[in-house]
Formats: structure tokens, C-alpha cells, sequence
């Protein structure tokens, strides 16, 4: 009995032993526990939803077994103050300020739970009601390139209204003055900002904020003439109007090809000088504006240049009398009679072309009787051309 006794005894120690030594194990992991997010199921956060100047209850009753801690020393709110209700404690009570952030934002806090774990409670702060009203709704369409100017009125507060960027970017090109949203855009692609209309009230002014967003728009390009005109061997050098886009331009030439010694420059100037024949040259040029954006914005544009043919024209003054001069000539120039009609002013023939550019060509006038030849000029040769006088 004695001995079955002492084994009975020895193995209650045994057992006692075993558990104490588990019971300070278990002690040592909760202790371990402490300050990490909560371990209840779907508690370590809560989010909720306050109006502006109000109260929010934050439910936190699965998150304990015996009531809520306090709030985390150290993660207190920022725009107001988080309260406990009534023990045990389910939940937590959010009273905003009123008065921060500025337009609405969010809140942040920590609740410890009864393992002295923390809940994060994240508090959506929505902006003050205002009585104002900013117009227009929406702008008008921008586009890169096209000189913009929008107003911006306010109704319902107390006149008069300041306005200030708030939030995001203003397309670039454009900026905010006196209520004004004015410029030129250079970046093609989306948009958003946030404007903020703040009337007069004192001591306390009251605001509304609005939000523009949408695409600023390429603006289209064209030609205009889309035609240009090369005299045969009379150098050209004419710049292209282009109207659209943003300036400055780049061209290209895509298809389609100008008449030999005729070409069109980066910066969109035909140039050159031909001999080629007479007639109409039709090619596409590319042409690429200065917005920046998404990829490049570019048209492709027809353009016909004609090349006309080397043609004379005679100018005829008289001095001290008026009469009929007849001029003969060479290289398929027609014979013509250029009568004039007040001394000293000149009176032009017909212009005609020349049978061959590069050729020389000889003009003779039949002087009449009583006249003399006192001087005689040309003007409008082509390149390399050189002219002489005799007789």
C-alpha cells in the first residue's frame, strides 16, 4: 500500500511538474505576441467612413474575448479623437475636428485588442458640405497647340472668390491666375486637377473644390496653300505654311518625289533649283509638331509643285513722247508691239515662254525714228544667268 502510494505520489509530482514547466512555455509565446497585428480573425484592420465635423462608431465586437484595450500610445488620431464605449468595450467611437485635413482625407489609429495586439482602424474623412458652386462643369476640349482661355465663376458664398490649384497638374502650357485658366497646351494625353473656389466669409471662409479631367486633343494639320510654283533654273527657297499642330514643325518627304535638284528641308522649306520640264509634281509630305505625349503626332499631307518654264518679259519706258516699240526675238520668243501711253511709265509686253532654259536668248528693238536707247536692264535670272546689252 506504502509503495503503491509513493509511485501514485511521485507520478502526481511528475504530472504537476510537466505542467508548470508547460504553463511558463505558454507564457513565454504570449509574451512574444505582444505589439503585433491583431491575431483574431479579420481584425487586423477596420476602415469606416465619417462625415465632416461628425462621429463614427468603429465595431471591433469579434476582436476580443474579455473588451478592447486602449488606443496604441503612440498611434493616436491625428484629426480627432477615438473614445471606447461601454465595458466591455465592442467598440471605439471617431469624432473628427472639423477643421483638418484641409477638403477631406484620412485618419489613422490603433486599438489594442485583449492580447495587447493592435488593430489598425483607418478613418475616411469626407471634405466639408459647401454652399458654393464653381462653373464650368467641365472645360472645353484642349488641344496641343491651339491657345486656350477659360474663366472660372462661383456661386452661392460670398462673393468675391479666390481660386488655387488643390490638387493635381494643370496640363502643361497652361497655368492659374485671377480665376483664369488660360495658355497654349503642349502635351497631348489625359488630364486631371482639382480647383478650390474660396469666398469672403469671415471669420471663417467657406470653399469648394472641382475636379476637370479628360484628354488634351491633337490639334489637325494642313497645308495651306498646299501648292507651290519653281521657275525653270531660278532658284526656289520657299517656306511651307503650316497651320495646325505646335510649332516649331519637322517635314519629311514621305512619298512621291520633287523634280530633280528640288527638296524639302527638316525645317519645312522647298528649296532648290531644276531644269527639269514643265509641268506638276505631286508627293505627300510628312509632317510632325512639337507636342510632346504619347508616341509623335504627324499628318501626312499632299503638296503639288509646278514647275513652270523659263519665261521673258520686255518693259518698255519712253521718255519725252509716247509711240508703239516693236521687240523681235530668239529661243521661240514671239515678235511683240508694246505701245505706251504716258511718258516715263512703263508698259509690259505679254510674258512668253523660252523654248530652252539655259539657252542664250537675244531681244532686238526696232527703235523708230526721233527715239534713242538710253539704258536698258534685266531683272529675275535664274541662277548662274547672265545678261548683256549692245547696240
Amino acid at each position: 500500500m506504502a509503495r503503491f502510494f509513493e509511485n501514485e505520489l511521485n507520478g502526481f509530482l511528475r504530472f504537476r511538474w510537466v505542467w508548470v514547466i508547460g504553463l511558463a512555455l505558454l507564457g513565454s509565446s504570449m509574451a512574444a505576441a505582444v505589439g503585433l497585428p491583431s491575431t483574431y480573425p479579420g481584425c487586423q484592420t477596420r476602415s469606416v467612413t465619417v462625415a465632416w465635423g461628425g462621429t463614427v462608431p468603429v465595431n471591433m465586437s469579434t476582436c476580443h474575448f474579455f473588451g478592447l484595450g486602449v488606443v496604441r500610445p503612440g498611434f493616436f488620431p491625428t484629426h480627432g479623437t477615438a473614445s471606447p464605449g461601454p465595458q466591455p468595450v465592442n467598440i471605439y467611437n471617431y469624432q473628427h475636428n472639423g477643421s483638418t485635413p484641409a477638403g477631406g482625407g484620412t485618419d489613422v489609429f490603433h486599438v489594442l485588442d485583449d492580447n495587447s495586439d493592435f488593430i489598425i482602424v483607418t478613418v475616411t474623412i469626407q471634405p466639408p458640405s459647401s454652399p458654393i458652386t464653381v462653373l464650368p462643369a467641365s472645360l472645353p476640349t484642349l488641344r496641343a497647340g491651339q491657345p486656350f482661355s477659360q474663366a472660372l465663376s462661383s456661386t452661392g458664398g460670398l462673393a468675391p472668390y479666390a481660386y488655387a490649384l488643390q490638387s493635381g497638374a494643370l496640363p502643361l502650357g497652361l497655368s492659374l491666375s485671377g480665376g483664369v485658366i488660360s495658355g497654349t497646351p503642349t502635351q497631348r494625353g489625359p488630364y486631371s486637377f482639382t480647383v478650390r473656389s474660396t469666398d469672403a466669409t469671415t471669420p471663417t471662409a467657406q470653399f469648394a473644390d472641382k475636379g476637370y479631367s479628360d484628354n488634351v486633343l491633337s490639334l489637325p494639320i494642313s497645308l495651306v496653300p498646299a501648292s507651290a510654283t519653281a521657275i525653270q533654273n531660278v532658284a526656289i527657297s520657299q517656306s511651307l505654311n503650316i497651320v495646325g499642330g505646335l510649332a516649331p514643325h519637322s517635314c519629311l518627304l514621305e512619298t512621291g518625289s520633287f523634280p530633280a535638284g528640288i527638296s524639302v528641308t527638316s525645317g519645312c522649306v522647298i528649296t532648290g533649283t531644276t531644269a527639269a520640264a514643265p509641268g506638276d509634281y505631286s508627293v505627300t509630305i510628312r509632317v510632325t509638331d512639337a507636342s510632346t505625349g504619347p508616341g509623335q503626332f504627324f499628318e501626312l499631307e499632299n503638296f503639288t509643285l509646278t514647275v513652270s518654264p523659263t519665261t521673258l518679259t520686255v518693259t518698255k519706258v519712253s521718255n519725252g513722247g509716247v509711240g508703239a516699240f516693236t521687240f523681235t526675238g530668239t529661243n521661240g520668243w514671239l515678235s511683240q508691239t508694246i505701245t505706251t501711253t504716258a511718258a516715263g511709265v512703263g508698259v509690259s509686253g505679254a510674258t512668253q515662254p523660252l523654248a530652252s532654259p539655259g539657252t542664250a536668248t537675244t531681244v532686238t528693238e526696232a527703235i523708230p525714228p526721233g527715239y534713242i536707247l538710253t539704258g536698258a536692264s534685266c531683272t529675275g535670272m535664274g541662277a548662274g544667268g547672265t545678261a548683256a546689252l549692245s547696240g
